[in-house]
């Protein structure tokens, strides 16, 4: 799971950080309303957002995994790469 908890000056909230297909993908979810930290249900909600959104990104992660499988083990010409 790539979703972490902020918590400094500049920000409070979580972070969604993962590669897909040598893309990074960095979303933010924010846990402050007009300048006071929420908590309770709309906390859950928020962070419940972002497990969401981590599952989508782990779902395209390990579908371009698999896409790219076979350009990562061999060569052009079809030879094993590494050996």
């Amino acid at each position: 799971m790539s979703v972490k908890l902020l918590d400094n000056n500049a920000f409070y909230g979580y972070r969604v950080r993962r590669t897909v297909n040598a893309e990074l993908f960095q979303e933010y979810f924010s846990l402050k309303k007009g300048g006071k930290r929420l908590n309770g249900n709309t906390r859950k909600k928020i962070e419940q957002e972002a497990v969401n959104r981590d599952d989508e990104l782990a779902v395209s992660q390990a579908k371009a995994k698999r896409a790219n499988k076979a350009a990562r083990c061999f060569n052009a010409n079809g030879s094993v790469r590494g050996i």
